[in-house]
């Protein structure tokens, strides 16, 4: 199980700067998603519960 900030992540998503898409949907019962940040530079700035 994938946990943020004490939820279980029921889908992880991750857009990187360049167009690629990876999503990770972890077994389990979470319902939660959350999704990886860049800054303006193309950085992996941390991940954020997406809306």
């Amino acid at each position: 199980m994938l946990y943020y900030n004490g939820k279980a992540v029921g889908k992880f998503i991750d857009i990187d700067p360049d167009g690629g898409i990876f999503v990770f949907t972890p077994d389990g019962s979470g319902t939660l998603t959350v999704q990886a940040e860049y800054d303006d530079e193309g950085n992996l700035s941390g991940v954020v519960e997406a809306e």
